[in-house]
């Protein structure tokens, strides 16, 4: 991969992580994190205050295993007794570009259980719609998430996903306020407004 991207004049990352690794093995990279529109995606419902949790995941069935929904998600949710609600690409559980934000906004939060991201678009949405994101550390997951504040960073395991889960169905005026934390963070670092021109200088260049 690295003699290959060598031979183009300039690349582009969606994390700090991977514009470090590429760094260090001497290309020319510009950070270009990915943004969200923050006037499509924003909250419009509250996050539950009884009942199960309300789990969001999405996702493309061929990209289960790296996603974990599988192996990870679904028996975290199963074993705490919250609802995975799920937006499968390619099944009968899609959902439409149009239809994201309501997605989002009909769960309390979203959990990345991913092996390996660039920067999960999904959890930014969501983060952008007020939800409490969990996810392992990936991508520009450490980026997005400061622990405990605006959201969890997890171990890939069950036992994992399930404790933070618990954690949000115990205390859920405390995942509300984090939820308006995350969504506050998303105004002011992550909307295209602040990262657009990142983009826009890397594609001058």
């Amino acid at each position: 991969l690295i003699r290959f991207l060598k031979k183009f004049r300039g690349v582009n990352a969606v994390s700090q992580r991977l514009t470090n690794l590429f760094c260090n093995e001497g290309l020319n990279v510009t950070y270009t994190p990915n943004g969200v529109d923050c006037d499509i995606f924003k909250p419009t419902a509250p996050l539950s205050t009884d009942g199960p949790l309300r789990v969001g995941v999405a996702y493309t069935p061929k990209h289960d295993v790296r996603k974990g929904v599988s192996e990870f998600i679904r028996p975290a949710c199963e074993k705490v007794g919250a609802v995975l609600v799920e937006a499968k690409a390619r099944s009968d559980q899609h959902v439409s570009p149009a239809d994201m934000p309501a997605f989002y906004n009909g769960t309390d939060c979203y959990v990345c259980a991913s092996s390996s991201e660039g920067f999960s678009l999904a959890a930014l949405e969501s983060a952008a719609c007020g939800r409490v994101v969990i996810s392992t550390r990936v991508g520009g997951s450490t980026e997005l998430i400061t622990d405990g504040v605006n959201g969890f960073l997890v171990d890939r395991t069950v036992e994992a996903i399930a404790d933070r889960l618990i954690w949000i169905r115990d205390h859920r005026e405390s995942a509300t306020l984090m939820g308006r934390r995350m969504r506050t963070c998303v105004e002011q670092e992550w909307s295209w407004t602040r990262r657009a021109p990142a983009w826009l200088t890397f594609l001058k260049a």
